[in-house]
Order: structure tokens, then sequence, then C-alpha cells
């Protein structure tokens, strides 16, 4: 049978398959969830959407680009790496990590002023007592 035709492969038998309970889900996915859970619980910032840097993407790509200079390998067409004794290889990967964060940060900062310098960072006092809907948009529950 073609693969798309399989009936194991049947859309309906995969998102059946998807856990709809926490109890069903992984450890790691229900560990995250409390994680981002108390997170949001202690945080004090005035952050109505709750939304907040996610750490996890920025360390797995950091040590994925720290561990390219362990493993790397002459042998797939790159440079040999600390497995094949060129440990130099781990502080080159190194150094680029840093150039890019010190890189990231300065854009940051540089996009940070020009918004502040255009729209601002915050509203007025009584706007955000008033609620953003009504001062900004002129929307009311009725």
């Amino acid at each position: 049978a073609v693969p798309s035709q399989h009936p194991s492969l049947h859309p309906s038998k995969i998102l059946s398959a998807i856990p709809d309970t926490p109890e069903q889900r992984p450890v790691l996915a229900r560990t995250d969830t409390i994680v981002h859970k108390t997170q949001a619980q202690t945080r004090t910032q005035d952050n109505v959407c709750r939304a907040s840097p996610d750490p996890i993407p920025g360390l797995g790509g950091i040590t994925g680009a720290v561990l390219t200079g362990v493993f790397a390998a002459e042998a797939i067409g790159g440079v040999p790496g600390a497995i094949e004794s060129n440990a130099f290889q781990v502080a080159i990967q190194a150094i680029s990590v840093l150039v890019t964060a010190g890189y990231c940060a300065i854009a940051a900062f540089i996009l940070l002023v020009v918004v502040w310098l255009v729209t601002g960072l915050r509203i007025e006092g009584d706007q955000e007592s008033q609620g953003l809907d009504a001062a900004l948009h002129g929307e009311s529950v009725t």
C-alpha cells in the first residue's frame, strides 16, 4: 500500500492517539506546564497577556551551537571537532554564540529606543485605570 493510504496513517487514528488529559500526557510536558504556571503565579510585572520570554529555545540553541564544535566531523564535509582532537573548534563555536548574543542585545536595545521615541513605552495612568479598550478604542460593555 502507498504510505499515504496506509490505514494506520489515517488522520482520525493519529488524532485519536493525542492525549486529551494531563494524566495522559508525557511527564516532561506536565512538568513544563507546572513550571510555566508557577512562573505565572510568581510574576509581579505588569503583563496582561502573561507573555514572557521563554529561555528554553535559547538555551537549546546555545547548547546545540557549542556541541557542534564537539561533534563536528571532517568525514561528513566539516572541520574536525573536539572528538577528533580539535578542541579549538569548541572555542570558535562558543565565541560565535557570544558574538550573536551581543548583536541581538544591541539590536534589541536600538529597537527599544526607536519604539520609545516614536510611540512611548507606557500609557497614561488614567488610561490604564480606565482600561485600554475603553480609553484607546472607545469600546464598552453594554
